[in-house]
C-alpha cells in the first residue's frame, strides 16, 4: 500500500514540475506582480500628497517652500530628500529614479 502510495506522489510531482503552466508558479508570479502594483500605486498617491502640501503652503504663505525641509516642517511629516527632487520656483515634486 505505502509503494503505491508513493509512486502517486512521485507521478504527481512530476506532472507538476513538467508542466509549462505551474499553478504554484503562477500564482507567486500574480501575488509578486500585485504587490509591485501596490507599490507603485502608493508611491503615486504618497507623490499627490506632497504636491496637495505644496499647493496649501503657497495659499497659506504666498510662495512655495524654500526646500524640503520647510515644506516637512509645515506639512508635519518626514520627506526623505533621496527620495524626492524639488523645485522651490515652480513648486513642482517629483520621485527620483
Amino acid at each position: 500500500m505505502s509503494r503505491s502510495i508513493y509512486i502517486i506522489v512521485l507521478l504527481l510531482s512530476a506532472a507538476f514540475v513538467s508542466c509549462k503552466d505551474n499553478p504554484v508558479d503562477n500564482y507567486g508570479t500574480t501575488v509578486v506582480d500585485k504587490y509591485k502594483s501596490t507599490e507603485q500605486f502608493a508611491d503615486r498617491v504618497s507623490l499627490q500628497n506632497i504636491q496637495q502640501s505644496v499647493t496649501t503652503f503657497r495659499l497659506t504663505n504666498g510662495r512655495f517652500p524654500e526646500d524640503l525641509e520647510e515644506l516637512s516642517n509645515f506639512a508635519g511629516t518626514p520627506l526623505d530628500p533621496e527620495k524626492y527632487d524639488y523645485n522651490p520656483s515652480t513648486g513642482k515634486i517629483t520621485a527620483k529614479n
